[in-house]
Protein backbone atom coordinates (compact mmCIF):
# COMPACT_ATOMS: atom_id res chain seq x y z
CA UNK A 1 0.00 0.00 0.00
CA UNK A 2 1.23 3.43 -0.71
CA UNK A 3 0.09 6.40 1.20
CA UNK A 4 -1.60 9.14 -1.61
CA UNK A 5 -1.83 12.69 -0.61
CA UNK A 6 -5.29 14.52 -1.75
CA UNK A 7 -4.81 18.32 -1.30
CA UNK A 8 -6.96 19.85 1.44
CA UNK A 9 -5.87 23.09 3.34
CA UNK A 10 -2.73 24.26 0.66
CA UNK A 11 -2.02 27.41 3.10
CA UNK A 12 -1.43 24.63 5.93
CA UNK A 13 0.14 22.30 3.52
CA UNK A 14 -1.93 19.93 4.38
CA UNK A 15 -3.62 16.94 2.46
CA UNK A 16 -5.96 13.88 2.82
CA UNK A 17 -3.83 10.79 3.08
CA UNK A 18 -5.26 7.58 1.80
CA UNK A 19 -3.67 4.02 1.17
CA UNK A 20 -3.91 2.56 -1.89
CA UNK A 21 -2.37 -0.79 -3.41
CA UNK A 22 -0.02 0.69 -5.87
CA UNK A 23 2.58 -1.67 -5.44
CA UNK A 24 3.02 -4.96 -6.50
CA UNK A 25 5.12 -8.37 -6.31
CA UNK A 26 5.17 -12.05 -7.22
CA UNK A 27 4.05 -14.13 -4.67
CA UNK A 28 1.73 -13.67 -1.79
CA UNK A 29 -0.39 -10.69 -2.05
CA UNK A 30 0.08 -7.90 1.19
CA UNK A 31 -1.46 -5.18 2.54
CA UNK A 32 2.15 -4.15 3.97
CA UNK A 33 2.43 0.01 3.92
CA UNK A 34 5.35 1.65 2.29
CA UNK A 35 5.73 4.79 4.30
CA UNK A 36 9.02 5.46 2.14
CA UNK A 37 5.88 5.78 -1.13
CA UNK A 38 4.23 8.77 -1.10
CA UNK A 39 1.93 10.02 -4.59
CA UNK A 40 0.55 12.73 -5.31
CA UNK A 41 -2.82 12.40 -6.25
CA UNK A 42 -4.12 13.58 -9.70
CA UNK A 43 -6.14 16.44 -10.24
CA UNK A 44 -8.48 15.03 -12.16
CA UNK A 45 -8.56 10.90 -11.07
CA UNK A 46 -9.00 8.32 -13.81
CA UNK A 47 -12.65 7.33 -14.92
CA UNK A 48 -11.63 3.83 -14.34
CA UNK A 49 -9.95 4.22 -11.01
CA UNK A 50 -13.31 6.30 -10.21
CA UNK A 51 -15.43 3.13 -11.15
CA UNK A 52 -13.28 0.21 -9.72
CA UNK A 53 -13.52 2.50 -6.52
CA UNK A 54 -17.59 2.35 -6.24
CA UNK A 55 -17.40 -1.23 -7.06
CA UNK A 56 -14.60 -2.03 -4.10
CA UNK A 57 -15.98 -2.48 -0.44
CA UNK A 58 -12.84 -2.65 1.03
CA UNK A 59 -11.80 -0.05 4.12
CA UNK A 60 -8.91 1.59 1.27
CA UNK A 61 -11.40 1.74 -1.59
CA UNK A 62 -13.98 3.86 0.97
CA UNK A 63 -11.44 6.11 2.46
CA UNK A 64 -10.14 6.63 -1.17
CA UNK A 65 -13.58 7.77 -2.49
CA UNK A 66 -14.06 10.21 0.51
CA UNK A 67 -10.55 11.70 -0.51
CA UNK A 68 -12.39 12.02 -3.91
CA UNK A 69 -15.49 13.33 -2.79
CA UNK A 70 -13.68 16.07 -0.69
CA UNK A 71 -13.09 18.47 -3.87
CA UNK A 72 -16.98 18.52 -4.77
CA UNK A 73 -18.75 17.04 -1.83
CA UNK A 74 -17.50 18.02 1.40
CA UNK A 75 -20.57 16.82 3.45
CA UNK A 76 -20.69 13.29 1.36
CA UNK A 77 -16.67 12.83 2.22
CA UNK A 78 -17.38 13.54 5.79
CA UNK A 79 -20.51 11.49 6.06
CA UNK A 80 -18.17 8.48 4.52
CA UNK A 81 -15.10 9.27 7.01
CA UNK A 82 -17.50 9.28 9.87
CA UNK A 83 -19.31 5.75 9.08
CA UNK A 84 -15.49 4.40 8.58
CA UNK A 85 -14.31 5.86 11.83
CA UNK A 86 -17.34 3.87 13.36
CA UNK A 87 -16.13 0.92 12.02
CA UNK A 88 -14.03 -1.04 14.71
CA UNK A 89 -13.28 -3.74 12.80
CA UNK A 90 -10.55 -1.51 11.03
CA UNK A 91 -6.86 -1.25 12.48
CA UNK A 92 -5.87 1.18 14.65
CA UNK A 93 -3.56 2.64 12.19
CA UNK A 94 -6.51 3.28 9.90
CA UNK A 95 -8.82 4.41 11.90
CA UNK A 96 -6.49 6.85 13.15
CA UNK A 97 -5.74 7.66 9.68
CA UNK A 98 -9.47 8.52 9.22
CA UNK A 99 -10.27 10.34 11.97
CA UNK A 100 -7.28 12.74 10.49
CA UNK A 101 -8.48 12.93 7.71
CA UNK A 102 -12.11 13.87 9.34
CA UNK A 103 -10.55 16.69 10.99
CA UNK A 104 -8.44 17.97 8.60
CA UNK A 105 -11.84 18.49 6.41
CA UNK A 106 -13.85 19.95 9.26
CA UNK A 107 -11.50 22.64 9.56
CA UNK A 108 -11.38 22.84 5.89
CA UNK A 109 -14.96 23.61 6.20
CA UNK A 110 -14.54 25.81 9.26
CA UNK A 111 -16.49 23.11 11.67
CA UNK A 112 -13.58 24.48 14.34
CA UNK A 113 -15.90 23.36 17.58
CA UNK A 114 -16.83 19.75 16.11
CA UNK A 115 -12.69 19.62 14.75
CA UNK A 116 -11.67 20.54 18.15
CA UNK A 117 -14.01 18.06 19.92
CA UNK A 118 -12.60 15.08 17.37
CA UNK A 119 -9.02 16.31 18.16
CA UNK A 120 -9.58 16.31 21.80
CA UNK A 121 -11.01 12.62 21.56
CA UNK A 122 -7.93 12.16 19.10
CA UNK A 123 -5.55 13.35 21.15
CA UNK A 124 -6.53 10.91 24.25
CA UNK A 125 -7.18 7.73 21.98
CA UNK A 126 -3.84 8.22 20.22
CA UNK A 127 -1.96 9.76 22.45
CA UNK A 128 1.45 9.22 20.37
CA UNK A 129 0.03 10.44 17.28
CA UNK A 130 2.05 13.46 16.59
CA UNK A 131 -0.14 14.85 13.50
CA UNK A 132 -2.99 15.22 15.58
CA UNK A 133 -1.17 17.12 18.09
CA UNK A 134 0.11 19.12 14.63
CA UNK A 135 -3.69 19.67 13.34
CA UNK A 136 -4.68 21.01 17.00
CA UNK A 137 -1.64 23.29 17.19
CA UNK A 138 -2.81 24.81 13.51
CA UNK A 139 -6.23 24.99 14.67
CA UNK A 140 -5.57 27.00 17.98
CA UNK A 141 -3.55 29.42 15.60
CA UNK A 142 -6.80 30.17 13.44
CA UNK A 143 -8.32 30.65 16.64
CA UNK A 144 -5.45 33.01 17.80
CA UNK A 145 -4.75 30.95 21.17
CA UNK A 146 -1.40 31.22 20.77
CA UNK A 147 0.01 29.65 23.87
CA UNK A 148 -2.23 26.89 23.30
CA UNK A 149 -1.08 26.52 19.19
CA UNK A 150 2.90 26.74 20.64
CA UNK A 151 2.21 23.58 22.98
CA UNK A 152 0.71 21.29 20.87
CA UNK A 153 3.04 22.39 17.96
CA UNK A 154 6.05 21.37 20.56
CA UNK A 155 4.21 18.29 21.60
CA UNK A 156 3.90 17.40 18.01
CA UNK A 157 7.49 18.15 17.47
CA UNK A 158 8.27 15.84 20.76
CA UNK A 159 6.52 13.27 19.08
CA UNK A 160 7.23 13.58 15.66
CA UNK A 161 9.12 9.89 13.88
CA UNK A 162 6.83 7.95 16.79
CA UNK A 163 6.19 4.64 15.19
CA UNK A 164 3.19 3.48 14.02
CA UNK A 165 1.34 6.51 12.70
CA UNK A 166 0.69 8.40 9.19
CA UNK A 167 1.07 11.98 8.61
CA UNK A 168 2.83 14.47 7.07
CA UNK A 169 5.32 15.50 10.25
CA UNK A 170 7.86 13.09 10.93
CA UNK A 171 8.39 9.74 9.89
CA UNK A 172 6.53 7.18 10.26
CA UNK A 173 6.87 3.47 10.82
CA UNK A 174 5.42 0.64 11.57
Amino acid sequence: MALVHYPAIPELNADLIVLQPRLFSAGQPHEEIEFGVRIAAPAQPDRMLLAELRDCKQPWALLSMAALEASHSPSAAMDRLRRLWQREDNSTLFRSLVLRNLILLMMQQGDHDQARHLLDLGMEAFPQYAELRWLSGALWLRQRKFTNAKHDGERAMALAGSPQWIGKIGRAHV
